[in-house]
């Protein structure tokens, strides 16, 4: 079939969609999910559309932790629950991007960081500096969403 030449012509790196248009550029009219179908029941796939990156979230469901809070936002203790999240503010220079800890007891901010860019980094000094002030006990819960 003309796809087969197609898909081994040009190393396996075309899809259904770039065989499509092919295709059509050839005067052969044919639908895109016709050619995925074929493809599938052909075991072809593009090198791009890898089996295992489909079912790369199946791999990692235990990766959510429980919901300890159960939506009840309120501490017996400071320091035992801080919320944390992220917040972009709009400046004439573009965006800054704020991370916060709050202490769910106090409603105090433990722990703040900003930034140009939303980074990992970002999160962790807010998180760093917080637990170097208060320093925490054991089993302090951080909820973000």
């Amino acid at each position: 079939m003309r796809f087969q030449y197609l898909v081994g012509q040009h190393c396996g790196r075309y899809g259904a969609k770039r065989i499509a248009h092919s295709l059509q550029d050839e005067g052969i009219k044919v639908n895109r999910k016709r050619i995925v179908k074929l493809m599938r029941t052909m075991d072809l796939y593009a090198k791009g559309a890898r089996r295992a990156y489909k079912n790369y979230h199946k791999k990692h469901s235990n990766r959510a932790c429980a919901n300890v809070l159960q939506q009840d936002f309120t501490a017996e203790h400071w320091n035992k629950v801080w919320l944390g999240d992220i917040t972009y503010v709009p400046t004439h220079e573009g965006y800054l991007y704020l991370a916060a800890f709050l202490d769910l007891h106090t409603r105090k901010i433990v722990g703040w960081s900003i930034s140009s860019t939303m980074t990992e980094r970002l999160v962790m000094d807010a998180f760093l500096q917080g637990f170097g002030k208060e320093r925490p006990g054991l089993g302090l819960i951080v909820y973000t969403d």
